[in-house]
């Protein structure tokens, strides 16, 4: 690896969505820590063509493989299966779900191939990829099914002073809570714990509990005394700096601690996204591959205005860097 220049991978999402617009306005705006990569692009140039244009932004094809946006040259690669003349900016479609998710893998396949040191991809539309007929339920999975391996990917989401972990995700709360298992709390305090060891010497975390004040003793539900607290207990004994399960609603205000564990989506990504609704991250974490997307969606209905607020995708970029460099040392 090239450890003053990571190789970044940037899929740009749903061509549809501001996916492709935030990507050009991140490297346009020519900030010291996008200079500190060799970024990659992947998607359809006639989406990437729509977007500066509507965003106003100096873009130039110089090859096959390579761009220019605003005097900055960029490697660059298109999917063999190109995007139809017709497509349409702001539309949820077939088309677009179909190339978000070819771009997604291209990336991932050459980070697995060893071509990228990291991936900061733009976000995708669920709806239109499952459209295309393809199951899927976000980045997380789409990497863990690549990967292969034995555990799970998590998501972490990272915003203002948070950092918050998921035991379960993307399915509806009623499964959540049946797939919560001694085991898949365990997986995750030391996903966490493994990611965060890098960063810190012993870094400190808190384990959310499922019911209302984490249960209170049991009578409000006895799945934080039988799943959660046994799986606490044994990161514990395996000399992890762990305390819970906590009452949610007296933790995420609290600055001293590296990570939280969220048992389903809405009790991580709520708190996250109302202290940094413009800013916040969310990195795939468990595996070898370095893989991170923004925090909010595809917003299709400013999509194609060249409105699009690009900070998250701003600093997700700088966070990729960032951990490229710390894993280079490693």
């Amino acid at each position: 690896m090239n450890q003053l220049n990571p190789k970044i991978a940037l899929p740009i999402g749903d061509p549809s969505g501001i996916g492709p617009e935030i990507v050009l306005k991140t490297l346009a705006d020519k900030s010291p820590n996008t200079a500190q990569a060799n970024c990659t692009l992947i998607g359809d140039w006639i989406a990437l063509e729509a977007h500066a244009r509507a965003a106003k932004i100096d873009l130039k094809r110089l090859s096959s493989s390579h761009i220019m946006i605003t005097g900055s040259i960029y490697e660059y690669v298109e999917p063999s299966t190109k995007l139809n003349e017709s497509f349409i900016i702001g539309n949820t479609t077939p088309d677009c779900g179909r190339a978000c998710f070819q771009y997604a893998k291209i990336a991932i396949s050459g980070a697995i191939a060893g071509k990228f040191e990291g991936i900061a991809a733009a976000p995708h539309t669920e709806l239109s990829i499952n459209q295309a007929g393809i199951k899927f339920s976000g980045y997380p999975n789409l990497l863990a099914s690549m990967i292969g391996g034995e555990h799970p990917i998590s998501l972490l989401m990272i915003g203002g002073h948070l950092a918050v972990i998921h035991v379960t995700l993307h399915q509806s709360l009623a499964s959540a809570i049946k797939a919560i298992t001694i085991d898949r709390v365990l997986q995750t305090i030391r996903t966490a714990f493994q990611f965060f060891k890098t960063l810190e010497n012993d870094p400190k975390i808190a384990v959310c509990g499922l019911n209302p004040h984490a249960g209170e003793d049991g009578l409000f539900g006895n799945e934080d005394i039988d799943l959660i607290l046994p799986a606490i207990q044994r990161a514990c004994s395996e000399n992890m700096n762990v305390l819970g399960p906590v009452s949610p609603d007296s933790t995420f205000h609290r600055t001293d601690l590296d990570c939280i564990v969220a048992m389903y989506h809405d009790q991580g990504h709520i708190p996250v996204k109302t202290i940094a609704p413009r800013t916040s991250i969310a990195l795939s974490i468990g595996s070898n591959i370095l893989f991170g997307t923004v925090a909010h969606g595809s917003a299709l209905d400013i999509s194609g205005q060249g409105q699009a607020d690009h900070s998250a995708f701003d600093r997700l970029l700088t966070e990729i860097i960032t951990k490229s460099h710390l894993n280079s040392h490693q």
